[in-house]
């Protein structure tokens, strides 16, 4: 049993410990309990004595649960692959009829013949539905060579877009220097400055640019063509 005069300095200890154990319940319920003797009051030495051991104990599993969540971790994180993802945009393949295939090329090979007065125009098939596209980088590709006129000269490559208006609306250009001789491979790239709004059809066009008399032969075998990539 307990003297009346050490009950004060019980009472507080057992307030600690209740309190650590039942937060938010308030210390009006904590008094309450105390009063009806729920728990037994602890000697002050004997409380710090066993709040030490506690401490102690929790350390001990601490170390143990961090040693086997280590354990798992590691052999989990060695196994994480990293990489990166490499999404293609559509490629435009210019193809006899003056069609503008699309991702595949159906096969054969045609001859154009372009000056400084007409244009190559391939003509895609019209979309299905209106499609908006992100702001695109383009590279171009052209088989061609100069058949006549004094070398080096300039064909434009130019790739545009019909919207739901029936507006022909310009993407980008590039030129490439041609030369005479066997059919040489040229390349450009350009970007556009926005993203494409209501597309419904491609347009690959191929102009001369030279003087009068100049004249340029195209070979379509699936090297000539556009391909599109995110800007």
């Amino acid at each position: 049993m307990i003297q009346k005069a050490n009950f004060q300095q019980h009472k507080h200890n057992l307030f600690f410990i209740f309190q650590f154990y039942f937060k938010g319940k308030g210390e009006e319920k904590n008094e309450a309990l105390l009063k009806r003797g729920h728990f037994m009051v602890m000697p002050r030495g004997k409380h710090k004595e066993k709040k030490v051991k506690k401490k102690i104990t929790a350390v001990l599993v601490g170390i143990l649960v961090i040693g086997l969540v280590s354990a798992g971790i590691v052999p989990w994180i060695s196994n994480i692959v990293t990489g990166t993802v490499s999404v293609e945009g559509p490629i435009f393949y210019a193809h006899s009829g003056n069609e503008l295939e699309i991702n595949e090329y159906s096969g054969g090979t045609t001859y154009y013949t372009v000056d400084n007065v007409e244009d190559e125009i391939f003509w895609g098939s019209e979309l299905s539905e209106e499609l908006d596209f992100y702001r695109p980088s383009l590279t171009f590709y052209v088989l061609a060579n100069l058949t006549e006129g004094i070398e080096p000269k300039k064909l434009r490559l130019t790739f545009e877009y019909i919207d739901d208006n029936d507006d022909v609306n310009e993407i980008c250009y590039t030129e490439v220097s041609v030369n005479k001789g066997e059919y040489q491979e040229l390349s450009g790239t350009c970007e556009g400055d926005n993203e494409l709004d209501d597309v419904t059809e491609f347009i690959y066009r191929i102009e001369g640019r030279g003087d009068e008399g100049t004249e340029y032969k195209i070979k379509v075998d699936g090297y000539t063509r556009v391909e599109m990539t995110k800007a």
